[in-house]
């Protein structure tokens, strides 16, 4: 979504959609659809710039003010 380098899931965190605000999951347990993302802060600055969450979960989405920072 970001880089756009494959890996196997364990290896990505999931993203979801709660109450219209993007949420990690890291255990993939929450329900919805998932949007995955390397564990790395230069992955999800090219996802932000290439809309990629909004692309692969279909909607708007509200990006939380920390997100590069809770990926470094």
């Amino acid at each position: 979504m970001g880089c756009g380098q494959s890996a196997p899931k364990h290896g990505l965190l999931r993203f979801v959609l709660r109450e219209g605000r993007l949420e990690a999951d890291p255990d993939a347990r929450l329900p919805g659809r998932g949007a995955y993302l390397h564990h790395d802060e230069a992955c999800a600055r090219e996802a932000v710039r290439r809309r990629g969450f909004e692309r692969s979960l279909r909607t708007t989405v509200r990006l939380p003010d920390d997100l590069l920072e809770s990926l470094s």
